[in-house]
C-alpha cells in the first residue's frame, strides 16, 4: 500500500465529491463515487475502502437511499483511518 499516494487521491478528489454529497446526492454520482473508492482500495490493498465502495454501491444499486446516506456520512471516517 503507497499510503501517501492513497491519501493524496483521497484528498484531492473523493473527499471534493462526498462534499457536494452535502447537498445533494444523485444515484448516478454515488454510483461512481462508490466505485472509484471500490477500485482505490483494491490498487492500495486497502480492505476497509474495498468494502465501503462494495457497501455503498450495493445500496445504491438497491435504491435504499436511508442506507446510502449513512454510508455518505461515514466516509470521513473510513478515510480517517489512514491518516492516523
Amino acid at each position: 500500500m503507497n499510503l501517501s499516494e492513497l491519501i493524496d487521491v483521497i484528498d484531492s478528489d473523493l473527499m471534493c465529491q462526498w462534499q457536494d454529497f452535502q447537498e445533494v446526492m444523485p444515484m448516478k454520482t454515488v454510483r461512481e463515487f462508490a466505485k472509484k473508492v471500490e477500485a482505490l482500495g483494491q490498487k492500495h490493498n486497502a480492505a476497509s475502502l474495498t468494502h465501503y465502495g462494495i457497501d455503498l454501491l450495493g445500496y445504491t444499486n438497491n435504491f435504499d437511499v436511508e442506507n446510502m446516506t449513512i454510508m455518505i456520512r461515514r466516509f470521513p471516517d473510513v478515510v480517517n483511518e489512514f491518516k492516523l
